[in-house]
């Protein structure tokens, strides 16, 4: 019989005569680490700080950026409205709010210029 170690992650308390492991990895940890769940082992408890900030995080980029949309499309709407009411006054200020709306998704999704032609 081999001597019984502690399972490799830290602060694991789990040792191989306690139950099932995979190579140096408790059950539970091997399970969190392959994927596979091990929502109780202590590898997912060390992780989860990460985990939600890095939620909390892109919570907050999507709220920004739903704050910056909200800005652009009422601009867009109102002067959709000025434009439809009077085309010669409101013209340019549509194509402002237009070329606002662009930058904002260039800004957000960045893409390679192509050429109407194809070449560059």
């Amino acid at each position: 019989m081999s001597t019984p170690f502690k399972c490799a992650v830290k602060d694991c308390e789990n040792h191989s005569h306690q139950g099932k492991f995979v190579g140096l990895l408790c059950s539970p940890c091997h399970a969190f680490v392959a994927g596979d769940g091990g929502l109780y082992s202590q590898a997912y408890r060390n992780s989860r700080s990460m985990i939600d900030l890095a939620v909390a995080m892109e919570r907050e980029a999507i709220g920004q950026k739903l704050d910056d949309i909200e800005v652009v499309a009422k601009r867009l709407a109102l002067d959709l409205e000025c434009v439809l009411l009077n085309p010669s006054k409101w013209h340019n200020e549509a194509h402002e709010s237009l070329q606002q709306y662009r930058n904002l998704m260039d800004t957000w999704y960045p893409q390679e210029h192509v050429s109407p032609l194809g070449m560059d």
